[in-house]
């Protein structure tokens, strides 16, 4: 029985109770609570996680279209500001038309 117990102190998940003989004292009204202050020190350890396949596509697949939907919204503006200004000179051309009286060679 006293290697179980020494074994079992040896471990790294015992607790110990530091000071374990406190004086209870009467004086609390019957419905005062009863507060106990605890402070558990427990060692660090490490975590190590390796993400699954479909994980890390879940959460790419978010970050992905969250920067889309910024740079589809940014571009549309700057395409709005170029076509509206006329920064870029564009003709309109449908099927069969000239342009400044000059049919296509190819049509």
């Amino acid at each position: 029985m006293g290697t179980i117990f020494k074994k079992y102190s040896e471990r790294n998940v015992t607790t110990t109770l530091q000071d374990p003989l406190k004086v209870w004292s009467v004086g609390r009204a019957a419905d005062a609570p009863f507060k106990i202050s605890a402070v558990i020190n427990y060692p660090e350890q490490q975590v190590f996680y390796a993400p699954g396949f479909w994980y890390l596509i879940k959460w790419g697949w978010v970050q992905y279209v969250s920067v889309l939907l910024i740079f589809l919204y940014i571009f549309n503006k700057v395409k709005i500001f170029v076509f509206q200004h006329q920064v870029v000179a564009t003709v309109v051309d449908g099927p069969g038309q000239t342009h400044l009286g000059v049919k296509d060679k190819f049509s």
